[in-house]
């Protein structure tokens, strides 16, 4: 029998979406649920793209300081979102941490999932009629083919 998991990577979508408001709140409520299991940490990750945010024409042009500048700005937007997401977990004494980092959300995710020996992937789905469906259907699929753990998607229905 496989014990408890102990290391939750908490895959958390970009919160300033209309489409991802329910999918937040449902995997919020599911992390909650997981506090319960002795031991348990979970790692809050967020994911975000300055390329998509500011579209790859403008990163091109841009100076590399101004560049750090945005990145920087867009991490700690980021931080603080998941922050405030988060706070019912440190209200309570819940074992988590954040981290933030720009990339391909398929890509981040399972970096992150191997380094830190992740026992599973908590992640939701958006689109109302479609299972494996998170951030876009590529990422999941991606993350469900790729990963070395249990995957656990949640519906917001």
């Amino acid at each position: 029998m496989k014990p408890a998991y102990q290391k939750v990577l908490v895959a958390v979508p970009p919160p300033n979406h209309e489409l991802y408001a329910k999918p937040l709140d449902a995997i919020r409520r599911a992390a909650a649920s997981l506090s319960i299991l002795p031991g348990l940490h979970l790692n809050f990750l967020g994911v975000f793209s300055v390329a998509e945010e500011l579209g790859s024409g403008g990163l091109n042009l841009m100076p590399p300081e101004t560049l750090e500048r945005e990145l920087t700005l867009h991490k700690e937007t980021h931080r603080k979102s998941i922050e405030e997401y988060t706070k019912w977990f440190a209200e309570n004494s819940i074992s988590h941490s954040i981290h933030v980092d720009n990339g391909d959300p398929a890509e981040i995710v399972l970096k992150y999932a191997n380094e830190w020996n992740t026992d599973l992937i908590l992640m939701g789905a958006h689109h109302e009629h479609a299972m494996f469906d998170v951030f876009t259907s590529n990422v999941a699929k991606s993350i469900l083919k790729h990963a070395s753990c249990d995957v656990m998607m949640i519906s917001s229905k």
